[in-house]
C-alpha cells in the first residue's frame, strides 16, 4: 500500500518552526495518515525507503545563515532522486527571497506565515490538487510573488506551540507582530504591523499538556517584545502582564517561567521599576535581555 511521507529536515537555529509546523500537521484531521519525520541530520538511505512507500515530501524552514548548507542538501537530493522527491521551502529567508529557493532546487515555497498554508500545502500534494490555489503558496511559473503582509495572518489562539504528538517542543509563542518598522528588522514585513496575542487561556492550557505529556519542568516564552504582552505593542500592559504570569507559575508541575529573556527580550523603553518589581515575584530569570540594533559598523 502507497504511503505519503513528509521528512522536515530540523535544525537547532530553526527548531522553533518545525515544533509549530509539525504541531500543525498533528491537529490537521486531513492528514492523519501522513508519515512525518524530523531528522537533526537528512539521510539519503530513509529518503530511499520514503520513496520506495510512495510520495514523498522534504521540507526546509530556511533562515539566511543557513542557506549554503541547506541549498548543498538539496543538490545532494535533486541528483540522488530527481523529481521522486518534492522539496518545499519556508521561513524568514524563504519567504525575502523565494525566487532564489526556486532557482536552488525547491518546488515550492510557503511565503510568510506557515501553520496555515503548509497543512494546505500537503494536502494539496497528497491529492494531486494544485497547490497555486494557495494564496502564499509559490513555485517557478509565477512571476508574481505575494507580499507577507497582504496574505492571511495566524490566529496563535487556533494553532499548537508545539508539536506534543512527536515530542518536538519549544518556548511557547505569546506574542506576534511588531507595530515598529525598524528597517533593519524583518519582523513586520512577515508577520505584520499588527500585534497579535495567544490568549492566557490558550497559552495555560498547551502548558499544562506540556506538563501531563512531556514532562515539561520550565517554560520559555516567544515574543519580539515581551513587554507588550496583551496591548497593541506601543505600551506595557502590566496588568494584562501580570495576568499571564500570574496564571502560568500556577500551574502545577511547571517549577519555573523565563520572561524577558531569550527569545522573548525586551524593548528598552517598556521597562519600568514597577514592573521590574512585578516580575521578580514570578520569573526565574534574574535579567532582561534587551535588543540593541544598529547598522553602524562602529557601534558593532
Amino acid at each position: 500500500m502507497s504511503s505519503h511521507s513528509l521528512i522536515f529536515r530540523t535544525h537547532s537555529s530553526s527548531r522553533y518552526s518545525v515544533a509549530a509546523l509539525v504541531g500543525a500537521l498533528e491537529l490537521d484531521p486531513r492528514l492523519v495518515n501522513l508519515e512525518i519525520q524530523a531528522p537533526l541530520n537528512l539521510s539519503l538511505k530513509s529518503i530511499q525507503k520514503a520513496v520506495d512507500r510512495g510520495l514523498t515530501l522534504v521540507a526546509h524552514s530556511v533562515m539566511s545563515t543557513q542557506t549554503n548548507r541547506v541549498y548543498k542538501e538539496v543538490k545532494e537530493i535533486r541528483e540522488h532522486f530527481g523529481n521522486k522527491v518534492t522539496i518545499i521551502g519556508g521561513g524568514a529567508h524563504a519567504s525575502i527571497r523565494p525566487k532564489e529557493l526556486l532557482a536552488n532546487g525547491f518546488d515550492y515555497v510557503v511565503v510568510g506565515e506557515g501553520e496555515y498554508a503548509f497543512p494546505d500545502l500537503i494536502w494539496h500534494l497528497i491529492n494531486n490538487r494544485n497547490p497555486l490555489n494557495i494564496p502564499s503558496v509559490v513555485d517557478k511559473t509565477l512571476d508574481d510573488v505575494p507580499d507577507p503582509k497582504n496574505l492571511p495572518h495566524v490566529d496563535l489562539n487556533k494553532c499548537p506551540p508545539f508539536a506534543l504528538g512527536m515530542n518536538i517542543l519549544g518556548p511557547i509563542e505569546v506574542t506576534r507582530g511588531c507595530p515598529f518598522q525598524c528597517k533593519f528588522c524583518s519582523t513586520p514585513f512577515l508577520t505584520g504591523r499588527r500585534v497579535r496575542h495567544r490568549s492566557v487561556e490558550s497559552i495555560s492550557n498547551w502548558l499544562k499538556l506540556a506538563v501531563e505529556k512531556s514532562g515539561f519542568e520550565r517554560t520559555w516564552f516567544l515574543s519580539p517584545n515581551a513587554l507588550c504582552y496583551g496591548g497593541h505593542g506601543r505600551k506595557a500592559e502590566p496588568e494584562k502582564l501580570e495576568t499571564l504570569l500570574k496564571t502560568v507559575t500556577k500551574i502545577e508541575g511547571l517549577d519555573e517561567v523565563f520572561f524577558g529573556s531569550f527569545p522573548s527580550e525586551v524593548r528598552p523603553e517598556f521597562v519600568s521599576q514597577s514592573i521590574l518589581e512585578m516580575l521578580r515575584s514570578y520569573v526565574a530569570n534574574d535579567t532582561l535581555q534587551i535588543g540593541l540594533q544598529s547598522s553602524s559598523n562602529r557601534v558593532l
